[in-house]
Order: structure tokens, then C-alpha cells, then sequence
């Protein structure tokens, strides 16, 4: 049989004003009868007028009543703030791409969620590719799993701690995730520094660092800035059986931001 690898999308739906969880086309994918594997999801978000102050961070939920799927949350790309806006506009990475490895025997509804985890003045548009194949994925079914969105606070050289979350059934951890993004874009000030994620059901190591995508500062009145995506970095850490809790922290150690930002993370398992 001759592979295939093609492409679905749900289409385009305005995630809102709000915090509120959106299915993105308003209506469930369905997979061709010949589908065997949805191999990736594409997820991403735009916003078309800008307002000064306001990053863009969302998450993006895959679900199926058909499929063991749950959880697979991920991070989309983010954008970055801008100050005063009158001149400026806000700029957007390429959309991420997450792996997921999941089994089917085609027909079935795939439902697609973009949740704004920060209340923007105009609404931002979320959409997302699924990528399917008539051949197995190649590799085990991937979950992810995400925290809660976390004020970085304005301190340099400290932990900050978000809160902690808990996923099941996993044997090893083989990706981390994270989006950091200010909120005011302030003059001369940067973002620089790493999350740590630790758990006692780490098997062989204590915690681990991931270094965030830096943003550059920028000087005068009319500045936006840019984040380069989603942060992510492969690694290979063997869990305990059972639940295990992650309890994520933020560190900047250049210096501090004198209005805080957000950030987010998440892992993704086996």
C-alpha cells in the first residue's frame, strides 16, 4: 500500500474577549475512512488589532469521544506585547507542530479546542491542522498535559512558583513546553531566564531547567516585542508509575522586568 500523510482543518472561529474554551470550526473533524493514525496537530492563533500591553497566550485541547486521546493540551505559539501601539504592530512564530502517534481506524470525530489563557481586548482567531496517514505513526501514543498560567512577578534571581499539576500513566517524560510572554513591553527591558519543573516522581534526576525563548528590549515609545514560539526541548526522564504531580517555577536572572509577564508549561509523555 502506498502511504499517505495528509492534512485536515477545522477552519477559523474567534476564541472571544474572555478565558472561555473555543472549538475551533464549531464542529468535529472527521477522518477519511482510510485514516490508521492522526500523526501531528498544528495549532495556531493570530490577532488582527493590536492593543498596547496585551501578549496573546492560548492553549490547544485535542479530544475525542472515538479516541483515547485525553489529555493532549499544548501551547501554541504566542505573541508578544507592545507599548503605546500607535505604530506598531504585534509579530507571530510560525505555528508549533506536536507529535502525537495516535491509532484509528478512520471515521472518527476529532474535536479541536484554542482556550485564550489571557483575556485580550480584541479577540484573537484560533485554527488548527490535524495531520493524518493511512500508515502507523511510527512511534507510542504521545499525551500532554499543562499547568496554570502564572504571573512572572517583577524579581530577578528568584524562583517563582506556579501551580502544581499531576498526569497519569505515563513511563517517561520525553518533551517539555513552555510559553513566556510579557504584558506591558517596557522600554530597556528584556526577558531572560529558564523554567524548572520538579517532581518526586522523577526518576534519576531532582529537577530540570529549560531555558525560555529570550525577548529583546527595545528603547523609545512606539516598540513591540517578539518571542520566538512556543519553548521546547526534548529529554528523556523516566516517572514513577502512578500519578505524577509537577510543581513548575519561573527564573529571570538578568533583570528584572519592571511589569510583570506570564508563563505557562507543560510536558509530554509516554
Amino acid at each position: 500500500m502506498r502511504p499517505i500523510i495528509s492534512a485536515l482543518h477545522t477552519g477559523y472561529t474567534s476564541l472571544g474577549t474572555g478565558t472561555t474554551k473555543t472549538q475551533l470550526g464549531g464542529a468535529a473533524v472527521i477522518l477519511p475512512s482510510w485514516a490508521k493514525s492522526i500523526l501531528a496537530v498544528k495549532p495556531n492563533v493570530n490577532i488582527f488589532d493590536n492593543t498596547t500591553a496585551e501578549a496573546v497566550i492560548t492553549s490547544c485541547d485535542v479530544e475525542s469521544n472515538d479516541l483515547s486521546l485525553m489529555p493532549f493540551q499544548v501551547l501554541p505559539s504566542p505573541i508578544a506585547s507592545t507599548l503605546l501601539g500607535t505604530n506598531v504592530q504585534q509579530y507571530q512564530h510560525k505555528p508549533e507542530i506536536y507529535a502525537m502517534g495516535v491509532q484509528t481506524q478512520g471515521g472518527e470525530q476529532v474535536n479541536v479546542y484554542e482556550t485564550a489563557l489571557v483575556a485580550n481586548t480584541a479577540a484573537p482567531t484560533g485554527g488548527a491542522t490535524l495531520i493524518v496517514s493511512n500508515m502507523p505513526a511510527g512511534h507510542p501514543q504521545r499525551h500532554a498535559k499543562i499547568g496554570t498560567l502564572t504571573s512572572t512577578g517583577v524579581t530577578a534571581s528568584s524562583d517563582v512558583a506556579g501551580t502544581r499539576y499531576n498526569f497519569s500513566g505515563a513511563k517517561h517524560i520525553i518533551e517539555l513546553q513552555a510559553v513566556m510572554a510579557g504584558s506591558l513591553c517596557t522600554t530597556v527591558r528584556g526577558w531572560m531566564g529558564y523554567v524548572k519543573f520538579t517532581s518526586n516522581e522523577f526518576e534519576g534526576v531532582a529537577d530540570v531547567k529549560m531555558e525560555l525563548n529570550p525577548i529583546c528590549g527595545g528603547s523609545g515609545t512606539d516598540i513591540s516585542q517578539y518571542v520566538d514560539g512556543t519553548s521546547r526541548q526534548q529529554v528523556d526522564i523516566p516517572v514513577a508509575p502512578g500519578q505524577v504531580n509537577i510543581q513548575d517555577y519561573a527564573f529571570f536572572g538578568v533583570v528584572s522586568p519592571t511589569t510583570a509577564g506570564n508563563f505557562v508549561t507543560g510536558v509530554i509523555y509516554e
